[in-house]
C-alpha cells in the first residue's frame, strides 16, 4: 500500500465491494480529498513529519501555518477531513481529534 495514495488498494476486496467502496463518497469529494492529501504529505516531507500515521504536533502546526498564510476556515476544515479520511480507510486512529489539534483548530476558527 502506498501511503501517498488516498484510498489504499486492497486485494482482498471483490468486485462488488470495490464498487460500493468507491460509491461511499462523491467523485468530487474524493478528488478534493486526494488533492488535500497530496498537499499534506508534501508539507510533512518538507517539515520532517510522518503523514501516516500523522501525529497531533504535525497537524496542529500544519493548520496553524495554513491559517497564518491566509487559508479560509472552510479550506482548513476540508484539509482536516481529508487527513481524517486517509487515516480512517487505513484503520488508523484519527489524529485530528486530539486535545492539541482541537484547541488549535478552535483558535483558528
Amino acid at each position: 500500500m502506498n501511503d501517498r495514495s488516498l484510498v489504499p488498494v486492497d486485494a482482498s476486496l471483490d468486485v462488488s465491494e470495490a464498487v460500493f467502496a468507491q460509491a461511499a463518497r462523491a467523485p468530487s469529494t474524493l478528488r478534493g480529498y486526494r488533492s488535500d492529501w497530496r498537499e499534506f504529505t508534501t508539507w510533512c516531507d518538507l517539515h520532517g513529519f510522518s503523514a501516516l500515521p500523522a501525529d497531533d504536533v504535525a497537524i496542529s502546526r500544519y493548520i496553524s501555518e495554513l491559517a497564518v498564510a491566509g487559508a479560509k476556515v472552510g479550506t482548513i476544515s476540508r484539509r482536516l477531513s481529508s487527513i481524517k479520511f486517509a487515516h480512517k480507510v487505513r484503520n488508523q486512529a484519527d489524529p485530528t481529534q486530539t486535545a492539541r489539534v482541537l484547541t488549535v483548530w478552535e483558535g483558528v476558527r
